[in-house]
């Protein structure tokens, strides 16, 4: 039951620090790439459809690179405490 309620803290969480994330930083990226991403994962899906790996900070803007890295580092968080 323990583990329920974090993992349930942990998504209710996501949303309040959301607006400062993925969707603040990248912008412009959203809006070349035409992303129509209304939340975090919407924007990080659309943005790994046009990485650019060869590229400094993968073709993104430096704020939207440190966005979507630590979206990422967030989720694999999760997964690993969702394991346990």
């Amino acid at each position: 039951m323990f583990t329920g309620v974090v993992t349930v803290g942990l998504l209710a969480s996501i949303p309040a620090f959301a607006g400062g994330g993925v969707l603040d930083a990248c912008k412009a990226e959203l809006k070349q790439f035409a992303c129509n991403a209304t939340t975090e994962e919407q924007a990080h899906q659309c943005l790994e459809r046009h990485e650019q790996h060869a590229k400094k900070d993968d073709g993104f803007s430096h704020a939207c690179y440190e966005a979507h890295e630590a979206y990422e580092k967030r989720m694999r968080k999760m997964e690993k405490g969702e394991q346990h």
